[in-house]
């Protein structure tokens, strides 16, 4: 289900989009791709049943502007995109916590475990990351295995993934009518845009 509202003002168009998207465990979505190829300035809220790692990883992915539980009740749903569309970021109370799990499993990484990811995630196999760190095969499946369960993941694509989720840390306001606003959420995502039109990308 997807719901569109476009609102100019002062010479601007922005438009608001509710999207329900089918997650993947890793928290993609084909509908997401596709809306933000189609406009990147979209002031995107999603549908969701609960918080959950997916979904997590989907809101930094998406640059989502909201979330929605399909189990509150419709006022605080209207609320939540009546701030959206004022230029507010809402989650649900939780969304931070799963994020600060999710980088604090990958902070309790050593340096070598950490070189060891950003070379899998790199696409690199166990044969030349041992090359590359001047170790064996069997070390580097060693590290590889302590990385898959201290990241709670059983794949190299799922892994890759928490990685780059890995810098992510959002800030959350006091719970205001059942959600969280957080704060500079937008403004990072500004910042990401305007680097795009410009050219550069981020490391």
């Amino acid at each position: 289900m997807s719901y569109r509202a476009s609102a100019g003002g002062h010479g601007c168009d922005e438009t608001l989009v509710v999207l329900d998207p089918s997650l993947d465990a890793l928290g993609r979505a084909r509908e997401l791709d596709e809306l933000r190829a189609a406009n990147d300035n979209a002031r995107v809220v999603a549908l969701a049943t609960d918080i959950c790692p997916a979904v997590a990883r989907a809101v930094v992915q998406y640059r989502l502007d909201g979330l929605i539980l399909r189990s509150r009740p419709l006022a605080e749903a209207v609320g939540t995109l009546r701030s959206v569309s004022a230029g507010a970021s809402v989650f649900p109370p939780g969304l931070t916590t799963i994020l600060r799990d999710l980088n604090g499993r990958a902070e309790t990484l050593t340096a070598r475990q950490r070189q060891v990811l950003d070379l899998l995630s790199a696409g690199h196999s166990n044969v030349e990351i041992a090359r590359r760190l001047h170790i064996s095969v069997n070390t580097v499946k060693f590290h590889v295995r302590i990385v898959y369960k201290l990241l709670g993941v059983h794949c190299r694509v799922a892994a890759a993934a928490q990685r780059n989720d890995d810098h992510v840390a959002l800030n959350a306001h006091p719970p205001t009518a059942g959600t969280r606003a957080i704060p500079g959420v937008r403004e990072r995502m500004a910042d990401a845009r305007a680097d795009g039109r410009n050219g550069r990308s981020g490391d």
